[in-house]
């Protein structure tokens, strides 16, 4: 148990950083990758900021959208799923091709 725990006492300033940046954006509605990014490049290599805090907020976004989406408008003006969807993938594709 104390080494597991031992791990522990090096992520508690990430964690603070990703908690101040989720504070700011549940304030103003954005910030959250405009402000945890730069602050963990601090504590991580980029090459390891990146695609975690990506991965990160997509499943913050998710878990967010999946809470709201009785309140959410789905019109097709509105909504345009296809093209979420592609610009997603196109994303992780590149992410994928740019890690290897």
């Amino acid at each position: 148990m104390d080494h597991y725990l031992s791990g522990v006492a090096m992520h508690i300033a990430p964690a603070l950083a990703i908690f101040f940046a989720a504070f700011i954006q549940s304030i103003t509605g954005f910030g959250l990758v405009i402000i945890a990014a730069p602050l963990l490049m601090f504590f991580y290599e980029p090459k390891l900021t990146v695609p975690h805090h990506v991965a990160d907020c997509m499943q913050r976004n998710s878990v967010q959208g999946f809470l709201m989406r009785r309140e959410a408008n789905f019109s097709a003006r509105t909504l345009d799923v296809s093209r979420y969807a592609r610009r997603t993938a196109s994303r992780l594709l590149f992410l994928y091709l740019h890690i290897q």
